[in-house]
């Protein structure tokens, strides 16, 4: 194998234990903010689910420097939506908390990643839901049906469901 060492690409990579690595050590690591931040929020969620909201006040200067970065506002989307699936947060007291621990313009676009991923969240649940309520009432769904709940609106999830309880075939759920 030592022969054969100089032809051999050299990989330099990082592997974490993240229960035995702190978050400050994952915190300073010489990475992007991104990438930092996620290694945070993966260790804490390993543990203590229920400190996944505290993490991210906690290291509110991550989150500062990854809205600063092209592409931060959606990366922090996509912890965010990480966090509130597996931290099983309640969105709104966090997002006032982590808004007060920036300053005020960071804040506020914070504050919109919150509402945004939290409406996003939501609308994947009634999807989710009203595929179940179909199957359940009126058996497989072709990839037709699947595609027209997955482009809906949530007024539209939310006027379907209501018809449903009533509804007869497909059709009469969808309005045709």
């Amino acid at each position: 194998m030592r022969s054969l060492g100089p032809r051999l690409l050299t990989l330099d990579l990082a592997i974490f234990d993240l229960p035995r690595t702190t978050g400050e050590a994952l915190a300073a690591i010489a990475a992007p903010p991104l990438v930092r931040l996620t290694l945070v929020i993966m260790r804490t969620a390993a543990e203590h689910p229920e400190a996944v909201g505290e993490a991210l006040i906690a290291h509110a200067s991550i989150v500062a420097e990854l809205f600063a970065t092209p592409g931060g506002r959606e990366g922090f989307a996509l912890v965010l939506r990480y966090s509130v699936i597996v931290g099983e947060l309640d969105p709104a007291p966090l997002s006032e908390r982590l808004k007060r621990a920036l300053d005020p313009e960071l804040g506020e676009a914070v504050m919109k990643t919150f509402k945004t991923t939290a409406e996003k969240l939501r609308e994947e649940g009634q999807r989710t839901l009203m595929e179940r309520l179909l199957l359940k009432r009126f058996g497989p769904l072709d990839d037709e049906v699947r595609a027209r709940i997955g482009k809906a609106t949530a007024e539209q999830l939310d006027q379907w469901v209501e018809r449903l309880f009533d509804a007869k075939s497909l059709g009469d759920v969808f309005g045709a």
